[in-house]
């Protein structure tokens, strides 16, 4: 009878980090209905680095070999990351949505069957996967209206003081599904330390 359903993660700062979010379809150890209803926006995930901290470098792990996890929405995210954007395995999701989320490419969207739509296709069928930045990434491997600039260098305000926030003249500004800016809403979380010598303030 017991389940993981219905919940927001939100407006959050995740960083000096192996890895950003782990998710499961079901229970690991007891049975257990499959995880639905999950939102994760307004995220930023800075210096998540397996290199750095240990671990895969990944912003988002999702798998599970039993079942997989119902209406899985992620939006609205900004990553710095050295691994993949999503790391899949084991059985398909349904009702996925990856969208308005600005990150590198890092590893990409990577399972099993390749990188991009091959593991789209096997895992996320029916996905929405759209208005996202994968910078560094090859446009052919993804589906189309999506962003593949070479680099973030020049996208952010100040990002060495905190101010991940886009530029003015970041074509990004305001290219979202709603009109928002692609990438977290930067104004509603905490501010970050400036970065001295590997250090925060």
């Amino acid at each position: 009878w017991s389940t993981v359903a219905d919940v927001i993660f939100r407006r959050n700062i995740v960083r000096h980090a192996g890895s950003g979010i782990a998710i499961l379809g079901t229970d690991d150890t007891w049975p257990s209905r499959s995880m639905k209803r999950v939102l994760i926006r307004d995220n930023l995930f800075v210096d998540v680095s397996g290199a750095r901290w240990g671990g895969r470098g990944r912003v988002f792990q999702i798998g599970d070999w039993r079942r997989g996890t119902t209406d899985l929405v992620i939006d609205h995210n900004t990553a710095i990351q050295d691994g993949a954007l999503i790391y899949v395995a084991g059985v398909p999701h349904a009702g996925f949505v990856y969208r308005n989320t600005l990150a590198p490419r890092g590893e990409g969207v990577r399972g099993e069957p390749g990188e991009g739509l091959p593991t789209l296709a096997a895992y996320f069928p029916g996905a929405v996967f759209v208005k996202n930045v994968l910078a560094g990434g090859t446009a052919s491997l993804y589906p189309p209206d999506n962003f593949f600039p070479a680099s973030l260098d020049r996208e952010f305000v100040d990002p060495a003081a905190g101010d991940y926030r886009l530029r003015a003249s970041s074509p990004y500004r305001k290219a979202a599904t709603d009109g928002r800016d692609v990438g977290a809403d930067i104004d509603v979380l905490p501010r970050l330390g400036r970065v001295l010598s590997g250090r925060h303030e």
